[in-house]
């Protein structure tokens, strides 16, 4: 069901917005966007709705990772489409377990 991001959804998109050279374009109407949850096997990646239709990925903008309150590591990546527009912030478990949490931006490390 489509909705708006969450608080936490919101921060972490945000965060990995700021880490990215051409990010910042997309914060000005974060509060606006509309997502979908991904069947994903509760592991809470989003999909960024959009008027186009037959989006796909095209390329990462940000990508970090933290510890789930189990203490397994998640990896994120935020993508763009075709279109260069918001496409899916990707969140997996290296053991494929359902996310327990979102993290604190605190708890976020940034790759490279």
């Amino acid at each position: 069901m489509p909705r708006k991001l969450k608080s936490q959804e919101r921060e972490l998109v945000a965060l990995l917005l700021c880490h990215c050279p051409e990010g910042t374009r997309f914060l000005f109407d974060l509060n606006e966007r509309v997502v979908r949850e991904m069947t994903d096997g509760g592991m809470g990646s989003l999909r960024f709705l959009s008027d186009r239709e037959q989006r796909v990925r095209h390329r990462a903008l940000s990508k970090a990772e933290f510890c789930d309150s189990d203490g397994v590591v998640v990896s994120v990546e935020l993508t763009t489409d075709q279109f260069d527009d918001l496409f899916e912030l990707d969140l997996w478990k290296v053991d494929f377990s359902p996310l327990q949490r979102f993290p604190l931006v605190s708890e976020v490390k940034f790759a490279g």
